[in-house]
């Protein structure tokens, strides 16, 4: 009975189980998404031939599902990076880093991988791309934008491997410090020795990539420097080893001189006599050479810097006052003489006579090939470039305060006289910033506004620290020989509100008077001069514009700023401002002192018609006629019956410099 029962329970059992829904048996486990990520990779790398060696070591990797659940981006450094280097016995790369180094989270597309941008790799490392033209470098490394991908990767090509290099160092030294027992100078504490991507990357003021300060021994060490090539530039101060002639960059690169890394006796660098005609000079220049270092994994090495400038540095407050003196003297004495008798014959003042080179002025036959105008574009624009000099190294000097800040003042009023004579009678000008006399390759002409805002900043910082008074007299620069040229500056651009400022400011604040008649013109200490410096002076060369015209003075000295012309030019503010009565006060000064009759006026056109009188009067064959008919607009009327045509109000570039420098326009009529 028993086991019947046993039998029947079993028959339900079974009975029952196959009337159940039937149910498939479950798939096997899918492979992690790490591994097939993995795999993925793997057979693009094994396909590739560059990126075999790299391959070796990605074969290693594990990767879990969180890595690349996002996909991942690959920089996988090419065969050449490796040469014969095995892996290390911890598994890691010759470079000592891990292969998760060279692997980020995400699929960074070519054009995510933009400047300064910094990415994260799976060991937590930081990679930062830099973008240099059309090279794309990750942690200094340059890669190939063009990718490979997958469902799940990008991956890239580079050109390195990404980690540190050995240790390398640089020691430094003051070349300009150079003497018999001390050839290469000194060693130089704490100068900045910088590495950058590229020539063109430090010539376009990138930051530097890496940058170490040398020590108490002049050495800069650099430890974990990313594989690669880069351009090495030491600096301190004014002194460096990129010896530029130029600051602008011309074609990606500065433009200077290669030095042979020795000194010369003098105490500078010696540099490289690029064309073989046993001097150095201008001709010997090109695109700055680069020093170099490639960063690698093998040895480190220590290399020799010497630094100093590409001009001999003015040392001491002699050494500029010197350059200074230059510019008031012999620098600029044949060109003011020239620019006197010039204007004279351009004007109404004067006539050739038997001076044929003058003649084409008279007759307004000039052109772009005048000798006169060349001495006088090549004489002026090579002081600029001393004076620039003065101004890039006098702050460096170590003398009184007061003295740094007046050799500096007397650079910045002599830079600005000769831009506003030059642009008086050229318009706009080329603004030369170096210190070579040759101008920038690539100068242009800024306009006559932008020379006028450069002429106010320079003498108004100048008007700062010039004294009032100096022991020789009205030689050098003062303040007052400084608000005459703002004056003069402002009535050439018509700010007449400046301008009387400027003016005021003298006659309210200085002991200059009036005295006899042409006095002026013998001597510079003269009580009415404000400023005579000796290239004032008359040369022999140029007596003949003199002579009999002053009759009995004799002409030694004709002033660049005298009290008279304050007056006068005071008076054509007060005019165009409405002001008559002072206008009337000004002239009848001037009037007063040669004895001739006063004069009163109420309307405008009165008052210039006396004050024109009183200008050629006073400033008879000194300079300043032909800027005057110009600026009232009357030089047509007055010298036509010359044949002076409207586009002769201004002086033509000279021909070498068109044919030189490719951005200069010539003006127009020539």
């Amino acid at each position: 009975m028993k086991k019947n029962l046993y039998l029947l329970t079993f028959t339900a059992l079974v009975f029952a189980a196959c009337h159940k829904t039937d149910k498939p048996a479950p798939p096997p486990p899918a492979p992690p998404t790490g591994t097939a990520t993995g795999t993925a990779v793997g057979k693009q790398l094994s396909a590739t031939d560059s990126l075999s060696s790299f391959n070796n070591y990605f074969k290693t990797a594990i990767f879990t599902d969180e890595d690349v659940a996002a996909g991942i981006t690959v920089f996988a450094p090419s065969n050449t990076s490796f040469g014969g280097l095995a892996a290390l016995a911890n598994g890691g790369f010759p470079d000592s880093s891990s292969l998760k180094d060279y692997i980020v989270k995400g699929l960074i597309k070519a054009a995510d991988l933009t400047n300064n941008k910094s990415l994260t790799t799976l060991s937590g490392k930081t990679l930062t791309v830099t973008v240099n033209g059309s090279i794309t470098l990750v942690n200094g490394v340059a890669i190939n934008t063009t990718p490979f991908t997958g469902d799940n990767f990008i991956l890239y090509g580079a050109s390195q491997l990404q980690n540190a290099a050995a240790s390398f160092s640089y020691t430094v030294w003051d070349a300009s410090q150079s003497t018999a027992s001390l050839p290469k100078g000194v060693v130089v504490s704490g100068a900045t020795v910088a590495l950058y991507n590229s020539q063109e990357s430090y010539a376009s003021g990138d930051q530097a990539v890496y940058s170490v300060t040398t020590n108490n021994d002049g050495v800069a060490v650099f430890n974990g420097v990313m594989p690669r090539t880069y351009y090495v530039v030491a600096s301190k101060g004014t002194i460096s080893n990129v010896f530029k002639v130029y600051i602008e960059v011309y074609n990606g690169t500065y433009i200077g001189y290669a030095p042979d890394n020795v000194t010369d006796n003098n105490g500078m660098v010696k540099f490289k006599d690029l064309n073989m005609d046993q001097i150095v000079n201008l001709a010997d220049i090109g695109p700055v050479p680069s020093l170099q270092v490639t960063a690698a994994r093998d040895a480190g090495t220590n290399t020799t810097i010497l630094m100093g400038t590409s001009f001999k540095p003015l040392k001491t407050a002699a050494d500029a006052q010197s350059v200074l003196n230059g510019g008031y003297g012999a620098n600029l004495s044949i060109p003011y003489n020239s620019m006197l008798a010039i204007d004279g014959m351009l004007s109404d003042d004067a006539v050739c006579g038997s001076q044929t080179s003058f003649c084409p002025y008279d007759s307004y036959t000039f052109g772009a090939t005048d000798n006169n105008i060349s001495t006088l574009w090549s004489t002026t624009y090579a002081l600029i470039g001393n004076l620039n000099r003065v101004l890039n190294d006098v702050p460096a000097m170590d003398i009184a305060a007061d003295q740094k800040a007046d050799l500096i003042a007397q650079a910045k009023g002599l830079r600005a006289y000769v831009y506003l004579i030059m642009g008086q009678y050229f318009g706009d000008l080329p603004v030369h910033k170096n210190l070579s006399s040759s101008l920038f390759p690539n100068i242009n002409r800024s306009t006559t506004t932008q020379i006028y805002n450069m002429i106010v900043a320079d003498l108004t910082a100048a008007l700062a620290d010039l004294p009032a008074t100096r022991a020789n007299g009205n030689i050098n620069l003062t303040k007052n020989a400084a608000l005459g040229l703002l004056a003069k500056a402002a009535l050439w651009k018509k700010d007449y509100s400046a301008l009387q400022g400027y003016t005021n400011q003298i006659m309210t604040g200085s002991s200059y008077s009036l005295t006899a008649t042409n006095s002026w013109l013998t001597s510079a200490s003269n009580a009415e001069n404000i400023w005579a410096p000796a290239f004032s002076t008359i040369s022999i060369l140029f007596s003949w514009y003199y002579s009999g015209q002053f009759t009995p003075t004799t002409v030694t000295v004709v002033p660049v700023l005298r009290y008279g012309q304050i007056l006068l030019m005071d008076a054509e503010a007060q005019i165009a401002l409405g002001n008559f009565a002072n206008a009337q006060t000004d002239i009848n000064a001037l009037l007063t002192r040669r004895g001739q009759s006063t004069v009163s006026f109420s309307t405008t056109q009165d008052a210039m018609a006396a004050l024109r009188t009183a200008w050629q009067t006073e400033t008879y064959r000194q300079g300043d006629r032909f800027i005057n008919l110009t600026r009232w607009g009357i030089a047509n009327q007055v010298l036509a019956p010359s044949g002076y045509n409207n586009y002769n109000s201004l002086l033509p570039i000279p021909m070498s410099l068109i044919s030189s420098y490719p951005n200069l326009v010539q003006n127009p009529g020539y």
